[in-house]
């Protein structure tokens, strides 16, 4: 009896740990892509702000403002700049809000001015609403369709909220 409750135990043993090493099946990308949507079916809101430090090196914009026809001398700007600013975005479903509220250099004069816009896209285009530029008020309204996202894709700061919430497959 004792012996055939021992074997019987061994056999156990012996049958759970054959089975623990049986090779799990390959992950396939579909399984990967399959995952990644899940995932992101699960992000349907999210609202985040920040602050924002914007550095220019001394004369980091004087080629740019020679470009827009700007006849600045000397370098632009003359010294180290470090700005800082608001930022906040809302991304709902596939709709998102982005404001900014900041100071930028002004090139005609030379010193930094508030510079304010919302980006908004609302499934099918993107509407851009700069409030100020440079100090003066806008009611400046830029409108266009485009791709998921739009403007809001090509600016760095974005990128690691965009990756967290969207991906990449927009």
């Amino acid at each position: 009896m004792l012996r055939a409750t021992f074997a019987l135990v061994a056999l156990c043993v012996g049958l759970s740990f054959v089975a623990a090493q049986q090779p799990k099946p390959a992950v396939t990308m579909d399984d990967i892509k399959k995952a990644w949507q899940d995932r992101q079916d699960k992000v349907k809101t999210l609202k985040v702000s920040w602050k924002q430090e914007l550095s220019y090196p001394r004369g980091s914009l004087t080629l740019f403002l020679k470009g827009a026809g700007f006849n600045a001398s000397g370098p632009q700007p003359p010294k180290d700049l470090f700005i800082n600013g608001d930022s906040s975005l809302a991304i709902v479903g596939d709709t998102y809000r982005w404001d900014v509220d900041r100071k930028s250099w002004n090139g005609e004069k030379t010193r930094l001015d508030p510079f304010a816009y919302t980006i908004i896209f609302d499934g099918k285009q993107h509407m851009q609403h700069f409030r100020e530029i440079n100090g003066k008020s806008y009611q400046t309204l830029a409108v266009s369709k485009a791709s998921h996202l739009g403007p809001a894709t090509k600016s760095v700061e974005l990128f690691p909220v965009l990756w967290f919430a969207r991906g990449c497959d927009k």
